[in-house]
């Protein structure tokens, strides 16, 4: 096994066993969810949530937070968080 098919393979475990939110769309994909603190223009910090169709790293979360819903947009099939 090289180094590349070692890496791939490790990509593909994590997203098939982690513990990370996930939700499957009308379309039948399967998207993970993620936050990150991002630097707004004015310097002020703010707490974003997105989904990804692979998990990755530290970034994932293993529960919605609290107060939120997921929705999908009805053309793309994208899995959203909206406050409840």
């Amino acid at each position: 096994m090289n180094l590349l098919s070692g890496r791939l393979f490790l990509e593909k475990f994590l997203t098939h066993f982690s513990m990370a939110y996930s939700h499957e769309n009308s379309k039948g994909q399967t998207y993970y969810l993620h936050t990150k603190e991002v630097t707004l223009r004015g310097g002020r910090l703010q707490r974003i949530y997105y989904f990804a169709k692979e998990v990755k790293g530290n970034d994932s979360l293993d529960e919605m937070p609290e107060g939120y819903q997921v929705v999908e947009n009805k053309r793309t099939g994208l899995p959203m968080l909206k406050k409840a």
